[in-house]
């Protein structure tokens, strides 16, 4: 199973839809893209008849060419699918867009070069706000949040707070009001609550919380704590116990599972 991002509708960001693939190759993770996704939610990344693409790999780098200049007002989030696509095969570290085969091509005003997957963060959000509010330097987590009207989980890297420990800055900015809160809903709305959270060990988070709506909400919520806590550096399970003392747990390699099915939409 594998994640293949996607602009959402407006393309203000990108949505991870989880693919069974045979071959975890570049090539193989291109091809997914360029089928582009079934929900009308979602827009395609590029169109293989519109813009072909040429994907091969040398050493630590993949090789992305366009075989004519793309367009990218008409497809604004083209490279970062790429890119958000390609940070989950590890043995690679960077990304070369070439334009017919040729390097440091402008189009749209976008020079296409290296890109480096070790630095490239999953819809990234800076906002200088951050630092008038807190007055100080804030560090990158990744928070996972719902796209509202469905099911998708949708991760936004943005700064939290340093004055406290990460798992507890996440808590904080959990609570805070989303970005693109028009389209985005958090994985605690109004009426839920993290009651305590703690690590007990370095690769070990564990939380109590108290969970409102219906079952589907609170399983989303649930999935999105699970997923944003398995973000941090180090950390290999994480276990929710609910008020009422249901637990729900997870450990990475069930982490896959959890991710926006393509057949999740009802």
């Amino acid at each position: 199973m594998v994640q293949i991002y996607f602009p959402e509708k407006n393309g203000l960001f990108l949505v991870p839809i989880s693919r069974p693939v045979k071959d975890r190759s570049p090539e193989a993770l291109a091809n997914e893209l360029a089928k582009g996704p079934k929900d009308s939610m979602l827009l395609p990344a590029f169109r293989e008849s519109e813009v072909p693409v040429k994907v091969t790999t040398q050493g630590d780098a993949i090789q992305v060419d366009f075989q004519k200049p793309p367009s990218l007002s008409k497809w604004p989030a083209l490279l970062d699918c790429f890119m958000a696509t390609f940070q989950q095969l590890h043995h690679f570290h960077q990304v070369e867009f070439l334009v017919q085969g040729q390097r440091n091509v402008v189009v749209d005003g976008r020079e296409f070069g290296e890109e480096s997957l070790e630095t490239y963060h999953v819809n990234e959000r800076i906002d200088a706000s951050f630092f008038r509010s807190n007055s100080e330097e804030g560090r990158i987590a990744t928070v996972y949040y719902v796209l509202k009207g469905t099911p998708y989980l949708v991760p936004i890297t943005q700064y939290v707070s340093s004055k406290t420990s990460l798992e507890e800055a996440i808590v904080e900015a959990i609570e805070e009001r989303p970005p693109f809160s028009n389209l985005l809903q958090s994985p605690l709305p109004t009426g839920s609550k993290v009651l305590s959270i703690s690590r007990p060990a370095d690769h070990k988070i564990e939380m109590t919380v108290n969970l409102s709506g219906s079952s589907l909400e609170k399983r989303n919520q649930e999935k999105a704590l699970l997923l944003t806590y398995l973000e941090i550096p180090g950390i290999q399970s994480v276990r929710i116990r609910e008020k009422n003392g249901f637990v729900f747990g997870l450990f990475p390699k069930k982490r896959p599972s959890l991710i926006n099915k393509e057949d999740s939409r009802p």
